[in-house]
């Protein structure tokens, strides 16, 4: 073997050894590469987990506070109550809520009332608890759309401000008004009005879904005393009309036309007397 193909095999060995480590250290910087893409995606997920619970917590502590805010004695200028925000601030609107709709109250079949929830809103679209009364009328609408009024009623302002809740999903008046009329429909328009001290109305409506109670366990709905009198004693028997004797005709003369009127008279007190006619001649 000469000397310049032991040169040459010496070149190729030391090619060798030197390109070997590095294949080595290339595959594994490739595993190395691929086990940090996945802690990067592992850690990635965990912040996007670790972010959503951290909204969710922001979410209730906001709730939280919000109720908290309701039943404080002394609120925080920015959120007042409804009765202290009432004494400062103009009343806006009315809007009826979600939990407007037929209620059950007795445990049997179907609705034998509707549940309306007023929500009085000032210039800042907040609620306030405004004093004044509440006139609701329902009415039923069929499958072409027509209305028929079934069941109106007049809440007075003492009445309806025991009516106030403060709850998590809405502030309002709540107000549960018995069926004066049965429901003949699941569809229902709640109209409602809200009259100020001062004569100022606010008005909204709603349509909601009742359940009608099927006719056989339909009760008698009780008589509200504001739709008239009723009668305690039974009203008595009819007068039988008297009626006086008819009056005699004229009497006939024989063999003559003429017509003798029968005497009738009457007295002095008007009532009927009678009086006797003279025996009937027998012709010749």
């Amino acid at each position: 073997m000469n000397l310049q193909h032991r040169a040459a095999l010496v070149v190729r060995r030391a090619a060798l050894c030197f390109a070997l480590p590095a294949l080595v250290y290339s595959a594994g910087c490739r595993s190395n590469c691929d086990l940090v893409e996945r802690q990067n995606h592992q850690l990635e997920v965990a912040l996007r987990d670790a972010h959503a619970e951290v909204m969710r917590s922001r979410a209730y502590n906001e709730a939280l506070e919000h109720e908290l805010s309701t039943v404080r004695t002394v609120p925080p200028p920015e959120r007042p109550l409804p009765e202290v925000a009432a004494q400062h601030y103009s009343l806006k609107s009315i809007s009826l809520t979600r939990q407007t709709g037929g209620v059950n109250t007795d445990g049997h079949l179907g609705d034998d009332a509707v549940q309306v929830v007023v929500e009085p809103k000032d210039v800042d679209d907040h609620p306030i608890k405004a004093p004044g009364s509440l006139f609701v009328e329902v009415s039923e609408v069929n499958t072409e759309g027509n209305k028929r009024p079934i069941s109106n009623w007049l809440v007075a302002p003492e009445q309806l401000r025991s009516r106030w809740k403060s709850g998590f999903l809405s502030n309002g008046y709540f107000v549960t008004l018995p069926w004066r009329t049965w429901p003949e429909t699941e569809k229902v328009r709640v109209a409602v009005k809200f009259i100020l001290p001062d004569g100022r109305t606010f008005e909204d409506e709603k349509t909601v879904m009742v359940k009608p109670r099927p006719h056989a366990q339909r009760t008698t709905l009780p008589v509200d005393p504001t739709d008239g009198p009723q009668l305690d004693t039974p009203l008595p028997p009819p007068r039988k009309l008297e009626v006086p004797p008819p009056v005699d005709g004229p009497t006939l003369d024989s063999g003559t036309r003429n017509l003798t009127p029968a005497s009738a008279s009457r007295d002095v007190s008007g009532d009927p007397v009678s009086v006797e006619l003279g025996t009937p001649q027998t012709p010749k």
